[in-house]
């Protein structure tokens, strides 16, 4: 199981659709998705969480994966903070 967390997001966003990745967010999210590709390690299936940046991560590390790799429906209960709390603390807990 390999476990890649989102790349560098808007801090200033106030909803989920305004924490997009930055532009250094989508080159670590790329950069993460052609180092997969170099391991080239087996891979049976992608999933994400919810979240946008999430989202946004996960498809841009896709974009350097094998097409055949199946892609599972974003999963709210690995969204971040639930269902345990974050690390590190977070006030809005």
């Amino acid at each position: 199981m390999i476990l890649i967390r989102h790349g560098q997001y808007n801090l200033k966003g106030k909803t989920d659709d305004e924490r997009y990745l930055t532009d250094l967010g989508r080159e670590q999210a790329n950069m993460t998705g052609k180092r997969l590709a170099e391991l080239n390690l087996p891979m049976t299936y992608l999933v994400c969480s919810t979240m946008s940046r999430a989202r946004e991560t996960a498809n841009l590390i896709k974009q350097h994966l094998p097409a055949s790799l199946v892609v599972k429906p974003d999963d709210a209960i690995l969204a971040e903070g639930a269902p345990y709390p974050p690390e590190p603390p977070s006030s809005t807990w």
